[in-house]
This record gives structure tokens, C-alpha cells and sequence, in this order.
């Protein structure tokens, strides 16, 4: 089974949060303020999920399926980071 879920976690917690998920995930960049968080979203193995959820990683998380992006991070005083544009 699987959760769809959106989950940001703060840049100190990015790499463990990829050790207990996928290298491929958490690799997008977002900013409030000064600090850097990093986000995943998607379909959640409920393995990743749930080891997610027991480590207290998360800085935030979402699992409404109607809520957009851009919303959350509105919400959340937040602003993507664009890398590599040219």
C-alpha cells in the first residue's frame, strides 16, 4: 500500500530523511527566511511513510490530495528555490 503525501523536512534532517526513504527523494529545495528545507511529494510506500512519521524528521506534512503545492508552501511562509534556470 501507499500514502500520497507531501512531506518537508529541514536541511539538517535531508539526508536521513533519504536514508530512511530514497536518494531520489527530498531533493527539491525550499527557503523561509534563511533557513533551506527540502521537499517530497507523492505516493509514500507506507514503509517510507510510516519510518517518516515513527522518526520525527518531518518539519511539516500534508496528505490532502486537493492541496496544491504552491498552497502549502503559502501557508507555510515558504518559496521554492530555483536552480539550474537558464
Amino acid at each position: 500500500m501507499s500514502t500520497y503525501v507531501t512531506i518537508i523536512v529541514s536541511k539538517a534532517n535531508q539526508a536521513a530523511a533519504q536514508e530512511l526513504t530514497s536518494p531520489e527523494m527530498f531533493t527539491t529545495e525550499l527557503k523561509k527566511n534563511f533557513k533551506s528545507y527540502y521537499v517530497s511529494l507523492g505516493f509514500f510506500p507506507d514503509e517510507y511513510y510510516n519510518s517518516l512519521v515513527d522518526s520525527t524528521l518531518i518539519y511539516a506534512s500534508s496528505t490532502d490530495k486537493e492541496q496544491r503545492l504552491p498552497e502549502l508552501l503559502k501557508q507555510l511562509g515558504m518559496t521554492y528555490v530555483v536552480t539550474g534556470a537558464t
